[in-house]
């Protein structure tokens, strides 16, 4: 499953990276990445490695809030934590996954997560269409 949400987030950023900048991309609204984790009750291991994260991101540049929320009355996702990061523009989100994609420090990150026993469930984009 992480290699799906890896991949997915790549070939997003490698689409993006496509458009050709006269186009509207850079004045797109805000995106939202949301990526679900299931801890295994491991909410602690990942906080503490959420820290790891904020390093990571400031090093390559990347603009972007990221907020750690666990899922209280959520069905079967609930106990999860979703990672919600949020980017000013597809421009953004697209440029941020191309330098996480090379960036072998976040590699590790994401292994130490996956190998501690926690499962990437999803990653998602959503756009905002807020009026």
């Amino acid at each position: 499953m992480r290699s799906i949400a890896l991949g997915v987030g790549v070939m997003v950023a490698l689409g993006l990276m496509a458009v050709s900048p006269g186009e509207a991309l850079a004045d797109s609204p805000g995106v939202l990445q949301a990526v679900v984790i299931n801890t295994n009750g491991k909410d602690d291991a990942l906080l503490a490695e959420a820290k790891k994260n904020e390093k990571i991101f400031k090093r390559l540049g990347i603009q972007a809030r990221r907020r750690y929320l666990q899922a209280t009355l959520a069905g079967p996702q609930t106990g999860t934590m979703i990672v919600s990061i949020d980017y000013p523009s597809l421009t953004a989100f697209a440029e941020a996954q191309a330098k996480l994609a090379e960036d072998k420090e976040w590699q590790e990150y994401i292994s130490r997560v996956t190998g501690a026993g926690m499962t990437i469930e999803s990653n998602s984009i959503y756009r905002d269409l807020t009026p």
